[in-house]
Parts: C-alpha cells; sequence; structure tokens
C-alpha cells in the first residue's frame, strides 16, 4: 500500500459501506506498510488511514509483505485497486488469473486518458458507491463470475497471448 498514491484510504471507504451492510466482509492488504511521510500531506494521509482502519480492524488483516502472491489471493474474492496512478496493475491480472474478480477505480491522475477502462473494460468505477454496488452484484453469482474471470484474464493476458504480442512489437522495432 505504501502510500496516498496507491490510494489505501479509498479501499477502506468501499470495505466500511460493505461492513455496514454484512459485517461478513473482510480486507486483506499485502505490501510494505506506509513509508515514512516525506511531506505534511502524507503524513496526514497516514493519519486519516490509520484512524479508519482502526475503526474498521475486525474486518481487516495485513499481510506485509507477500512472497508468493498465488497462494495469498486463495482466500481473496475481489481485487481492489484504487490508485491514483498505474501504468498497468500488476496486482489486477495477478488477482484475476488466482479468480479474484477485478474492482477497480479509475485512476485518477489518468481520467482524461480512461486508461484503467481501456485495460480492464468492464471492470473500472467512479466511485465508491458503484464499487460496493459491484461487489454486492458479483458476491450474488460469485462462482459463476470468479469462473468467466479466470478465463478472461488468462486468455487476454495469458503466456501465449503476451508472448506473442512482445515478439511483433520486438520485429516491429527492429523492421524500423
Amino acid at each position: 500500500m505504501g502510500d496516498s498514491n496507491k490510494n489505501p484510504l479509498l479501499a477502506l471507504q468501499v470495505l466500511e459501506k460493505l461492513v455496514s451492510i454484512d459485517s461478513r466482509f473482510k480486507m486483506k492488504f499485502a505490501g510494505l506498510p506506509f513509508n515514512k511521510p516525506t511531506n505534511e500531506i502524507e503524513e496526514a494521509y497516514q493519519k486519516l488511514f490509520e484512524g479508519k482502519a482502526a475503526q474498521l480492524s475486525s474486518n481487516i488483516e495485513f499481510s506485509g509483505f507477500v512472497d508468493d502472491m498465488n497462494v495469498w489471493y486463495k482466500d481473496v474474492g475481489f481485487v481492489i485497486n484504487c490508485s491514483n496512478r498505474e501504468s498497468q496493475s500488476v496486482s489486477v491480472c495477478e488477482g484475476a488469473a488466482t479468480g479474484a474478480i477485478p474492482v477497480i477505480k479509475e485512476w485518477s491522475m489518468l481520467d482524461k486518458f480512461e486508461a484503467a477502462s481501456k485495460i480492464y473494460p468492464g471492470y473500472v468505477y467512479s466511485d465508491v458507491d458503484s464499487m460496493v454496488q459491484s461487489i454486492l452484484r458479483d458476491n450474488e453469482n460469485f462462482d459463476r463470475v470468479r469462473s468467466n474471470i479466470i478465463h478472461k484474464f488468462r486468455e487476454d493476458f495469458g503466456l501465449e497471448k503476451t508472448a506473442k504480442q512482445t515478439l511483433n512489437l520486438i520485429l516491429e522495432t527492429m523492421n524500423r
């Protein structure tokens, strides 16, 4: 979660709304804790996050650094990405490959490009409420949606397709 760019506070807002509907919802965080704040804005953000996390502590698990994400994702139903900017978001692909259903907030620093929507069409939402509604909807048909996610992401981002695209890119570059 690292810093405010990853926007974990927004993920807690999603969790808070879900817990108000069904207290069984849980959220797991992987990764190192916040970096030491480098400025007042980061420090204030970190304090807000810690306060909200304390309120929701019975519904949160902090895993720290994880060596084997495939094992970690085993019990995860949804992978939430709330970042302000990403190049592609490896966590979304890793999670989806294991069957975690993606729930992505459009990357606010790239809004005008609709970057997340172009990479992950159908899994990108504009606000907390629409993210919560998608989780509730997909949770009702979880096994079917999970199966579709695994198939789609392995097809779209799997080794066969990406290796072919990489080779084509190399060949195009060499022929210029």
